[in-house]
Parts: structure tokens; sequence; C-alpha cells
């Protein structure tokens, strides 16, 4: 991750120039409404900062009033930028003032990476003591060390809010996906519902089936017990029927037997007896004939 440089600006101070709050710039960050937003290394962490060079352009994109930053210094003292970042912040060394007592301006140091309150020396009191520029070098310093202070406090601050940001962002990304697993789970308890619909279904199918096929196999097993016993009466009645078959043959034989022996007889008898054997035929005949409508 890059660390920031001398043409990059905090949010908070951007926020400042733009005459907006950074919560602002935070949402035009989260929502990918501010692609000039570089996420770097500052002293105290990870923290987004804006290009000075793009300021003037995210204000006229964004319809904002971008304030001037340049401030006017008395004469005989730096101008000083509040809204610098720490790597500008002037730092006064007092010491020579007080070995030079007449100098009115001192060098201008650049700051190192982590900031640090310039010395400030306990000056002479009386009446050889140092003069009203030296005080106002003094005051200046000390102001200067309170600018250094309030900066990185600044830059605390931006750091555990771009903290926050991330946070805040993960969380988001964390209730997203909650919200799809939830509706994925959703869906598929549906799906198990269905296909357990359908598995009562196919079941209720299944012992409605198996109750038709039990009543089949056991209509069947009558069908097969009535078959066996049509079978064997009508295998009992072929042998009645071959029994009343030849008993029939025995009886035509027979009977064709007794007519023989009667026409045999008949021819021996004389014409006295036939004529009387004819007459007791023809009774028989009518006592047969007058007895079937009795029976």
């Amino acid at each position: 991750m890059a660390r920031i440089s001398n043409d990059q600006i905090g949010l908070r101070d951007a926020a400042e120039l733009f005459g907006v709050s950074i919560d602002t710039l935070r949402r035009r960050i989260r929502d990918n409404q501010l692609e000039e937003a570089l996420l770097v290394q500052g002293p105290f962490g990870a923290t987004w900062v804006l290009p000075r060079s793009a300021l003037s352009t995210i204000a006229e994109r964004e319809h904002w009033d971008l304030d001037d930053v340049s401030r006017g210094a008395p004469p005989g003292q730096v101008a000083v930028n509040p809204l610098a970042p720490v790597s500008q912040a002037p730092v006064i060394d007092l010491t020579e003032l007080v070995e030079e007592p007449d100098r009115a301006l001192v060098e201008v140091a650049a700051v190192p990476s982590q900031p640090k309150a310039a010395p400030v020396p306990a000056a002479p009191v009386g009446p050889d003591g140092l003069g009203s520029g030296v005080v106002e070098e003094l005051a200046k310093g000390l102001a200067d060390n309170v600018h250094m202070e309030l900066t990185a406090v600044r830059e605390a601050i931006t750091a555990a809010e771009v903290k926050a940001v991330a946070a805040e962002a993960r969380t988001d990304s964390l209730m997203a996906e909650k919200s799809r697993l939830e509706a994925q789970l959703k869906r598929a308890e549906a799906d198990i519902e269905y296909w357990r619909s359908q598995h009562d279904r196919l079941d209720r199918d299944l012992d409605r089936e198996r109750g038709l096929r039990t009543s089949a196999e056991k209509a069947k097993a009558i069908a097969d017990t009535e078959a066996g016993e049509a079978r064997q009466r009508i295998a009992e009645l072929s042998v009645d029927l071959h029994d009343t078959q030849a008993r029939e043959r025995t009886l035509i034989g027979a009977e064709a037997a007794l007519a023989a022996e009667l026409d045999h007889a008949t021819m021996a008898m004389g014409w006295w007896s036939r004529r009387r054997l004819e007459r007791l035929r023809s009774r028989s005949s009518n006592r047969t004939q007058a007895g079937d409508p009795g029976d």
C-alpha cells in the first residue's frame, strides 16, 4: 500500500474545503461515486485521501464550493496552511531565537514521518528579555505545535473512521451474504417440502397399488380354487359319463339280446300264443300310457 504524499489531502480536510460533512465523502466512496479517492498508508494506519489536483474537478462535478486554501500571513511571518498534511507542517526551532533574538524569521524545516512538538526553550524574564517579535515567534511555535497535535489527532480520527467505514462495508457485505444464504435456504426448504409432498404422494400411490395387487392376488387365489374344484367336478362328471355310457352300451346289448330271444320265442310259438302275447303287450302299453298323467 502506498504512503500518503504531499500532493494528497485527507477526507476531513477535503470536507472542510468542500463545505460538506465527512460522512458525505464516505458515502460517495462507499457507493463508488468518488473514483479519485485512494486508500494509502498514513501515520496511524490506512486512510482515504484525495489528490489535490483533483479537488477542483470533484467540486465542479459535485457542484460544491471549493474554499481557497491560501491564507495571507502578516509581514514577517510564514503563512501556515492548517489543512496541509503532517509532512508539510512547518516546525520552528526556537533555540536560534534565544541565541539571536534580533532575527525575525526562522527556517522552516520538514517534519519527519512521526510528528513531534518543536522544543520551546525557557525565555529570560526581565528588562533584557526577548522583544515582542520573539514573543510572537514563541506564540507561533506553540500554535504550530498545537496544529501538529491537532493534525495527528485528525489523522487518528480519519484512520478510525476509515476502519469504521471498512467495518461497515464488511458488515453490509456480511448482511448481503446472510440475505443471500437465507434466500437460498428458503428455496432449499421449499424444494425439500415439494419433494416431501411428492414422496408422500408416491407412497400413497404405492400403497394403493399394493392394495390392488393384494386384492387381485386374493381374487386369483379364489378363482384358482374354483377352477380346481370345477376341474375336479369335470373329471368326476367325465368318469360318470364314461360309466353311464358303458352301462348304456351294456343295457343296449342286453336289450338287443332280449329282443332277439323274444323274437325267437315268438317265432317258436303258435298262432294263438302269438296273439295272446300281442294282447299282453297292448295291455301293458295301455297301462303305461294311462299311468303317465298320474306321474
